[in-house]
């Protein structure tokens, strides 16, 4: 029998919106992962490293945040961007970043994750 997904991997997720982010919990956890978070701020987020990789949304509280992301790909940590925004409001410098637009499928979310962290 296959190994879950993201079996004893720590994902760490930014999320500020309640329901969403405990559905992305149980999915992580479902999947095998063990969830840091859900963190609504960047800076608790930051001081909750290290983490294999993280789901990040972009628009916390009405502002785009990308400060997290950039420290993560400073340290070689894979993470997926999840937002209800189009991928086009992605800074160039994570344009190449996997994005799961919301309302997000949960097979699409875990397959990202795990094509991220080979």
């Amino acid at each position: 029998m296959d190994a879950p997904a993201l079996a004893d991997r720590s994902v760490l997720v930014l999320e500020d919106e309640y329901f969403i982010a405990r559905q992305i919990c149980d999915l992580l956890t479902a999947a095998g992962g063990r969830v840091i978070g859900p963190f609504s701020s960047v800076a608790d987020a930051l001081a909750a490293l290290p983490a294999d990789c993280a789901v990040l949304d972009i628009n916390l509280h009405g502002e785009m945040q990308f400060q997290l992301a950039d420290r993560l790909e400073e340290q070689g940590v894979p993470f997926v961007f999840s937002s209800g925004y189009d991928r086009a409001v992605l800074p160039q410098r994570h344009a190449h970043r996997p994005f799961c637009l919301k309302p997000m499928l949960s097979a699409q979310l875990i397959g990202m994750l795990r094509t991220a962290l080979r």
